[in-house]
């Protein structure tokens, strides 16, 4: 039982991190965007490092989240109803998503960055929205998977 409590503690640490970085990466691109100026480039290195950090708690989430799948339902059954099942794929589906998306971002920010040019704004604002869908996803299923009786 205590490794599920640390498991989960792990687990929400790295939703509360992923969300506060995702949040502040929305706030300094949007302030970027409205004064019409590109980021400083301490500010570009800070995004940089909030990606990898987003990337770094989203790979926790995953590692602890099977884990935790594993050690309370014993597989990716975790329910017997058929509709609480498919909110858990859909959970899944959704974390699947984000995670694509980050991965996809930061490799996209380095070529850029190595490139010395500003990323792809169309591209970035298409991860943004899929991103988004992603989030959806993972946590409409996640409050129908884990609240069912």
């Amino acid at each position: 039982m205590l490794i599920v409590v640390i498991l989960k503690f792990i687990h929400f640490l790295s939703i509360l991190l992923a969300g506060g970085i995702a949040v502040g990466s929305i706030v300094i691109q949007r302030s970027h965007m409205a004064a019409g100026a590109p980021p400083s480039a301490p500010t570009a290195k800070a995004m940089r490092n909030m990606g990898l950090i987003g990337l770094l708690a989203i790979a926790l989430l995953w590692i602890t989240g099977l884990w935790l799948t594993m050690q309370l339902y014993g597989g990716f059954q975790v329910h017997s109803l058929w509709w609480v099942n498919a909110a858990f794929y859909a959970k899944l589906l959704g974390a699947t998503l984000i995670a694509g998306v980050s991965v996809y971002a930061n490799l996209h920010m380095a070529a850029a960055s190595r490139g010395n040019r500003p990323p792809n704004a169309q591209l970035m604002g298409n991860l943004a929205v899929s991103g988004r869908v992603g989030l959806f996803l993972a946590l409409a299923g996640a409050a129908i998977a884990f609240s069912a009786g």
